[in-house]
């Protein structure tokens, strides 16, 4: 899937993305169906499986229409251009605030959590592709941010 830069906050050092329908499949990943990691507002961690060329897939693995949140955090964290999926709508669906999602998107800085769940990617260029390893992922999370537990 495509994507294109709508929004760079400087206060809050972040890059906001919308989705933009790909014209072709991403080579990486055929158009099918990758693991990935999601984290839910409850903390619960899981691999799940995702079609990252099909905006719907990614839309149902949200839980609504989504952006894609890029930060300073996020890549000193992982030293790659990891990003997350977040709900777009998530403040006027009332969601819960996402723990891990607000500690990566700086929310104890300038006070805008994450609302939702998350599901985590890798910026490509003008794609977002799955993770190399889901499960190392999924590890290093765990071991890093206790309060995450699996299903």
């Amino acid at each position: 899937m495509r994507i294109f830069q709508t929004e760079c906050d400087p206060i809050f050092r972040t890059i906001c993305r919308q989705p933009e329908r790909s014209r072709k499949k991403n080579s990486s990943i055929g158009g099918q169906a990758v693991k990935t990691v999601k984290v839910t507002s409850d903390n619960i961690i899981s691999i799940i499986n995702v079609d990252f060329d099909d905006f719907r897939d990614l839309q149902k693995a949200v839980g609504g229409h989504f952006e894609t949140v890029s930060t300073k955090t996020l890549y000193e964290t992982f030293k790659m251009p990891m990003i997350m999926l977040v709900d777009e709508d998530g403040i006027m669906k009332q969601k819960e605030v996402n723990r891990l999602g607000s500690y990566f998107y700086d929310a104890d800085r300038h006070g805008w959590p994450i609302l939702g769940d998350i599901v985590f990617a890798i910026a490509a260029g003008e794609d977002i592709e799955a993770p190399d390893d889901a499960e190392a992922l999924m590890v290093f999370l765990k071991m890093n941010f206790s309060y995450l537990k699996e299903e």
